[in-house]
């Protein structure tokens, strides 16, 4: 049986739709290049979601075609201290994670990722492109990793993100950390923040 791993998403994978398309392929929702997501080689669901807060600032750079030529998001890989980005940990496989891992870089092959070298090292940079790094966020409470992808250096071309990315982002908070619009929106635009709400755990 496959290693079993908590995947953190803070971008447009926070919102359950988008992020299967991943696992088991097909139009992307809200995105404006018309794509279609290839999938996984095991496409089974996650077992589970949680919510996640993760101690790195949430930054948006570069640009995407399929999101508008507006920024995407990731996760500043060396400020400290930071400012908690809100996330959504997704319980998949460790071949499902070489997967998202390979799609969220365009590749055509998977790296084999090895979660303990990552855990000792903190960090692996796979593929040299956008969200090339592997960053081990540590155990988590049921003693899986977590583990999610930015990039190796910070972004030295920030960009907003257009509003198709933005609205995918606020669908995926509302739908994990239960944020009413108007206070996932003022998250979006780096406004200060009411208290959150309690956040929903989702099985199966």
């Amino acid at each position: 049986m496959d290693e079993r791993v908590w995947y953190v998403s803070y971008g447009s994978n926070l919102l359950r739709a988008r992020f299967l398309t991943y696992l088991t392929g097909g139009p992307i929702p809200g995105a404006t290049d018309g794509r279609e997501q290839g999938g996984a080689r095991d496409r089974s669901l996650p077992l589970a979601d949680r919510p996640v807060e993760i101690e790195r600032t949430l930054v948006f750079a570069k640009r995407s075609a399929r999101w508008g030529d507006g920024g995407v998001a990731f996760l500043d890989p060396d400020e400290r201290p930071a400012t908690p980005t809100l996330g959504r940990a997704w319980n998949i496989t460790r071949q499902q994670l070489e997967d998202v891992f390979r799609q969220e870089n365009q590749q055509q092959e998977p790296a084999v990722i090895d979660l303990d070298q990552l855990e000792r090292r903190g960090h692996v940079d796979g593929y040299a492109s956008s969200y090339g790094r592997l960053l081990f966020l540590g155990p988590w409470h049921d003693g899986l990793p977590l583990v999610t992808l930015t990039c190796a250096a910070r972004p030295t071309d920030p960009n907003p993100a257009h509003s198709s990315y933005l609205g995918v982002m606020e669908e995926g908070l509302r739908e994990c950390w239960g944020l009413h619009q108007a206070d996932a929106r003022r998250y979006l635009l780096g406004l200060p923040q009411p208290p959150k709400t309690t956040p929903a755990e989702h099985g199966g």
